[in-house]
């Protein structure tokens, strides 16, 4: 995991150490323990670096009948244990929420009763089943608070794509909480950090920017000096990028976002799922740059990797809100109207009754409206207002948005009685919203004041 310089080469066996590993299992020509370390091996890498999760299911079963069959030592559960927190990720990656939730459920208690004496045999197996070995690093009650730790992030990351994310940020903050030590090594710094940006990524999307951002900051000073170059610095710089297009400081936005993309491409492949992650970033960045091209550039190659994979309906509903936006702008108003809807139904199929949680702070609220519009087709605007309500909310800084564009649009075509209705729920919405971050004041101040003028200057 921590030497992606190796991953190009190493990614080219993968199909030959498959076959190998399974013939070598099935036949009994070789001893069993030598198969199952290097399956291990082979089924860490195609979860973790390849972040496939549909194809390590079937393994990791194979894995858990292999240990329940052939091990019978005292750490046999904690073992167990390891290989069902990876399991429940599996299934949580491709899209099986409630398989991985029971599992973790269960796995989740053996990690927090009495440890056992460990075998050397048995140290060995459980650190190939983690993402970064221990080695003789540190006693074995830390590496248990780790593999806890651990099984507590994934758990957080399931209730974030659930549309629960307050109860993500609980599940991370008992993660983090496990590791609150001065004496950690590096290792276990490592998995510290990786509950940093973890828990930092959630109180993003629960709109809490400023503790995102005392934990982001924590986060990137451990990893510049503990792991540069390394995949979870470019997820930091992800994180960092994705805040700072909250706060409107998109110009620092694009740069952090160009640190993460290099060291994204300088170690995965050109069709891994995490440059979906940078081009989704960079499209609504550039959006809001008015960089309409580029962003529209961003989001249609998000689409062509996301379509090797397609099975994540969080990621479906973004791109396509965000090239809702690029054809709005564009003045493409039913290709604009297509894609919104289809935002709306990938939404409710991710999230279901929590998708107006799950949306809320997926765009910036960093945005001065327009104070005029030339497409004046009132039946776009209703049903985009429509469509935003539903996906974020009817009392959420977009659906006010809208609300005051469809204002916009009826003053234009002379329905002042109904433009001024919706300049008023426009302006209640606002005085509504909780002021998330100092650096948004001046959005919330002049989008109020431009409502308010055309309140004033109706007939």
């Amino acid at each position: 995991f921590l030497c992606p310089s190796q991953w190009k080469n190493r990614r080219k066996y993968l199909p030959h150490v498959n076959s190998i590993v399974v013939h070598s299992i099935l036949t009994s020509n070789r001893p069993l323990e030598q198969s199952l370390h290097l399956y291990i091996k082979y089924i860490m890498f195609l979860l973790y670096i390849q972040l496939d999760g549909k194809n390590t299911i079937v393994p990791w079963n194979t894995i858990l009948t292999l240990i329940k069959q052939h091990y019978h030592g005292t750490a046999t559960d904690l073992i167990m244990a390891n290989v069902n927190s990876h399991l429940s990720n599996a299934h949580s990656w491709a899209g099986n929420y409630q398989k991985a939730i029971k599992i973790l459920n269960n796995t989740i208690p053996i990690y927090q009763q009495s440890l056992p004496i460990i075998q050397k045999e048995e140290r060995t197996l459980l650190d190939l089943l983690r993402i970064i070995p221990f080695k003789n690093e540190e006693d074995d009650l830390i590496r248990n608070k780790c593999d806890l730790n651990f099984s507590l992030l994934i758990l957080g990351g399931i209730q974030y794509y659930l549309g629960k994310t307050q109860e993500g940020i609980n599940s991370y903050t008992k993660a983090l909480a496990l590791l609150n030590e001065d004496n950690l090594g590096k290792t276990s710094k490592y998995y510290k950090i990786d509950t940093l940006w973890d828990i930092g990524h959630l109180y993003i999307y629960a709109g809490q920017f400023v503790q995102a951002e005392n934990i982001l900051k924590e986060a990137k000073e451990n990893i510049d000096k503990l792991y540069p170059n390394q995949r979870i610095q470019a997820y930091v710089y992800a994180n960092l990028a994705f805040l700072m297009y909250h706060f409107g400081n998109f110009k620092e936005a694009i740069l952090l976002l160009e640190k993460c993309a290099k060291i994204r491409e300088k170690h995965l492949s050109p069709q891994h799922r995490l440059h979906i992650d940078t081009e989704l970033k960079l499209g609504f960045i550039n959006y809001m740059l008015g960089k309409t091209n580029f962003a529209k550039r961003n989001f249609i190659r998000a689409n062509m990797i996301n379509k090797l994979y397609n099975d994540d309906n969080l990621i479906k509903a973004l791109i396509n809100l965000g090239l809702g936006k690029i054809y709005e702008t564009l003045g493409e108003y039913d290709n604009a109207l297509s894609y919104m809807q289809n935002a709306l139904e990938m939404a409710k199929l991710q999230f279901d009754d929590n998708i107006n949680f799950g949306m809320s702070s997926q765009l910036t609220e960093a945005e001065i409206w327009p104070k005029t519009i030339k497409y004046t087709d009132l039946s776009y605007w209703e049903k985009v207002l429509k469509i935003n309500s539903q996906m974020f909310g009817n009392n959420h800084y977009q659906t006010a948005r809208y609300h005051y564009m469809l204002g916009l649009a009826m003053e234009n075509t002379d329905k002042f009685q109904h433009s001024y209705k919706h300049y008023k729920q426009a302006l209640a919405i606002i005085k509504t919203l909780a002021i998330k971050h100092p650096s948004l004041k001046r959005f919330h101040i002049e989008n109020t004041k431009t409502i308010q003028e055309k309140i004033d200057k109706q007939p």
